[in-house]
């Protein structure tokens, strides 16, 4: 298994679509998984099995201005 390490903090909009463009560009290391966590008015989490590209919609809508990528993701189940 390989790791990455990803964060952001958006100081003119959302943090998410700014973590799902860097995992979109990690996608070739073959993960079967990912996580996006933000931080706004609470923390927001979601967690998705499958590539990036195909379902990172219902996470680049998370509302905070710092979004990391939580690791490890593990076997989740799709959540929003």
């Amino acid at each position: 298994m390989t790791c990455a390490a990803l964060s952001g903090i958006s100081v003119g909009g959302d943090a998410a679509p700014l973590i799902i463009e860097g995992l979109k560009k990690l996608e070739y290391r073959g993960y079967d998984s990912f996580g996006v966590a933000t931080l706004g008015m609470g923390i927001d989490i979601a967690k998705h099995q499958g590539r990036i590209s195909e379902k990172a919609g219902s996470a680049a809508k998370l509302q905070g201005k710092i979004g990391i990528r939580p690791y490890p993701v593990g076997n989740p189940r799709d959540s929003e």
